[in-house]
């Protein structure tokens, strides 16, 4: 009984695909077969979301934490980017936060101002070569090449 319905179906599809797609029937179903399982999925993790009421998104993290050394760097600038956060996108957030600056993971090579972002409560870091310009209080520092 089933069987007899899902081809029913089948043909159903078919039928309709050869109508509209005849070209173009391998390329509309590579397309079709992945969204009848990504939307639904999708759709529960927003519904999850909005029950449960906590939306996390890193990047708006990253905004706040970055907005106040934002307005000192000058724009266009290439600037040194250092992070102890073990997160998986630190980089590319922190990337997308300071646009247009442009960032280059790591002290080396030494560009005029360097950023640190600092997620846990360790010391205060030496950099070489570097000397404190401002500390914006909430982790983030930015650090001035010697010349």
């Amino acid at each position: 009984m089933f069987r007899g319905k899902f081809k029913k179906l089948k043909s159903y599809a078919d039928a309709q695909l050869s109508n509209y797609f005849p070209a173009v029937r391998g390329a509309v179903l590579l397309i079709v077969i992945p969204a009848i399982f990504i939307v639904p999925i999708y759709f529960f993790s927003i519904l999850t979301e909005i029950v449960s009421g906590e939306i996390e998104i890193p990047v708006l993290e990253y905004e706040t934490r970055l907005a106040s050394i934002k307005k000192d760097l000058p724009a266009n600038a290439v600037v040194n980017y250092v992070s102890n956060s073990k997160a998986p996108y630190d980089l590319i957030n922190a990337a997308y936060v300071l646009i247009p600056v442009r960032i280059v993971e790591g002290p080396k090579p030494a560009h005029d101002l360097l950023i640190f972002q600092n997620f846990d409560a360790a010391e205060m870091p030496k950099f070489e070569g570097h000397t404190l310009k401002k500390d914006y209080g909430n982790g983030v520092m930015l650090f001035k090449r010697n010349k």
